[in-house]
């Protein structure tokens, strides 16, 4: 699903006003399911509703859903900035009694703003909107300043509803304003908003709700961010079939190059994570003494035998030998992951070396295998960076943010706060899909597109993830899908895995083994369309707009 920004969204909606959905309707449809979200969170029980009004269209939906919550029997208390309490639809509910409204700047408007959030159930933020790109002062500061002191001083403080965005949250940065207030849910509308899944905007969003408002889908192309967030419909029909007649063979075959002393249970991850991800044959290429640690785990493990390396100098002969024979190995394999756990011996890297050198002259019709790089295969490219000019093509490149450090020269804080463009400038600079790891994991493409993957699990910020999330994909590979179809179907289901994990666990006690258990159920609820996400753009058998429309 497209991301837009601020002027992305201004240009869909002036394309969807020109094409028959006014501005006006748009506005009627966004304050209805504003007020559909405030009695999701209330329940459905008569309440106290404290309505922010900002000027411009973000102030205009939320007087829409607070004459539609007045309307539904709710007690509604508005607070008017910015706009002119006596204009229009406000001042005739406020004569009717249906509305008590106060204007910002009134004398004592604070003082009155704190009364109505002592006694409030929920606060509707529709201040800024996409429109807050500035530092907040002022009246404002103070107005957010005294709902946060409502929200965070009592235990039984209101909840809040952000309309489009939390006011101070930036749509096209994720920059966040000190005064903002983080919301419980956030109701957008038309598309999700770039600032929403970067950090540290993406934390203050809450549970993100997406209402098209009658906006078309196809409407997307016009939006020039380049970014796009994973959703579970478009990642089901990522999904590789398996035909009646399937044998091992035609499921694809895995060469995993991973482990070495001490670090022989990442191979064992990735083989078991692999298999579970449906490809037919898994073969790790290890040193003979290390493989009965893996084949205790993963029985089902093929092993290719290599001397033992790990201490080797570079110029041995069996360093030679080895690639030699791995190269013979990943010609008759349709994936190659190289990396986990493998060490950063002179002996290990030389093997890379020679491996990389020389893929290109693998004999795969219709060409050499696709390869992924991960772990220590990533930090040995970083120290000898002549090695990423034998990156073969559409090469999948898998760094968390100090991986992502060492290759870029940047540090951890600078890639962090820039992560969907240095992922992107990587790509490009490697021609390589790159896989940003982390809360909001980014897949780059070097033709300039990024996906973000929504799912953001602490459960999963522990050793061995990775290399789970190194095996699914080359799983994934082995099966047909292109770099960028494995790389970001592979995100989704690890990612999913790890919920479902805490689910299970408490997010505390989770470790990688117990990721790879969840991971069939991540896939069977892919398979079965157990959808998330995309029910905010469904419409049900009745032809309603969904559940918040």
């Amino acid at each position: 699903m497209q991301l837009v920004t601020r002027a992305d969204m201004r240009t869909i909606e002036a394309a969807a006003d020109a094409g028959g959905l006014p501005y006006a309707d748009m506005m009627y449809l966004a304050g209805h399911s504003v007020a559909a979200a405030a009695e999701e969170l209330i329940d459905g029980a008569p309440a106290i509703v404290v309505v922010l009004i900002g000027p411009g269209s973000n102030g205009g939906d939320g007087l829409v859903a607070s004459l539609a919550l007045a309307d539904a029997g709710h007690i509604i208390r508005a607070l008017v900035w910015q706009r002119d309490p006596a204009d229009g639809l406000l001042a005739e509910a406020a004569a009717n009694g249906a509305i008590e409204i106060v204007g910002a700047d009134a004398p004592e408007a604070m003082e009155t703003l704190a009364g109505w959030l002592a006694e409030a159930d929920l606060v509707v933020d529709a201040l800024l909107g996409t429109g807050g790109d500035r530092a907040i002062s002022g009246d404002l500061a103070d107005i957010l300043d005294t709902v946060a002191d409502a929200v965070d001083g009592e235990p039984d403080g209101p909840a809040v509803l952000a309309v489009d965005l939390p006011s101070g949250l930036d749509a096209d940065t994720g920059a966040l304003d000190p005064h903002t207030v983080p919301a419980d849910v956030t109701v957008t509308f038309g598309f999700p908003k770039v600032g929403q899944f970067t950090w540290p905007g993406a934390d203050a969003v809450g549970e993100l709700q997406i209402d098209p408002i009658g906006i078309s889908p196809e409407l997307g192309r016009l939006a020039a961010s380049g970014l796009a967030v994973a959703t579970e419909e478009e990642m089901a029909d990522l999904l590789p079939l398996l035909q009646p007649n399937a044998h091992k063979g035609s499921r694809g075959r895995v060469l995993v190059l991973a482990g070495s002393p001490g670090l022989v249970g990442a191979a064992a991850l990735c083989a078991e994570a692999a298999y579970r991800s449906g490809c037919g044959l898994v073969t790790v290429a290890l040193a003979e003494r290390l493989q009965a640690a893996v084949t205790s785990w993963v029985p089902e493990c093929t092993f290719y035998n290599l001397p033992d390396l790990y201490q080797l100098p570079a110029d041995h002969p069996d360093v030679a030998a080895a690639a030699d024979g791995l190269l013979a190995v990943a010609a008759l394999s349709d994936a190659v992951v190289l990396g986990p756990g493998l060490s950063l011996g002179t002996g290990v890297a030389a093997l890379l070396s020679r491996l990389l050198s020389r893929w290109a002259e693998l004999p795969n019709d219709p060409g050499p295998p696709p390869l992924l790089l991960d772990a220590d295969a990533l930090n040995l490219l970083a120290q000898d960076p002549t090695l990423a000019a034998a990156l073969p093509p559409g090469a999948i490149l898998t760094p968390h943010p100090g991986e992502m450090a060492r290759l870029t020269g940047l540090s951890v804080e600078a890639v962090q706060a820039a992560r969907a463009a240095e992922a992107l400038t990587l790509a490009e600079r490697h021609q390589a899909v790159v896989v940003l790891k982390g809360a909001l994991t980014v897949t780059a493409t070097p033709e300039g597109r990024a996906t973000i993957n929504p799912s953001v699990e602490p459960a999963l910020a522990t050793a061995g993830t990775g290399d789970v999330l190194a095996g699914v994909m080359g799983g994934l590979l082995a099966q047909g899908l292109s770099s960028e179809e494995a790389a970001t179907l592979a995100v989704w289901l690890h990612g999913r895995a790890g919920e479902l994990a805490a689910e299970d666990l408490g997010p505390r006690s989770v470790m990688a083994r117990d990721v790879l258990d969840a991971l069939p159920e991540a896939f069977q609820e892919l398979e079965q369309g157990n959808m998330g996400l995309d029910e905010m753009l469904q419409e049900d058998d009745e032809g309603d707009e969904g559940p918040w429309g």
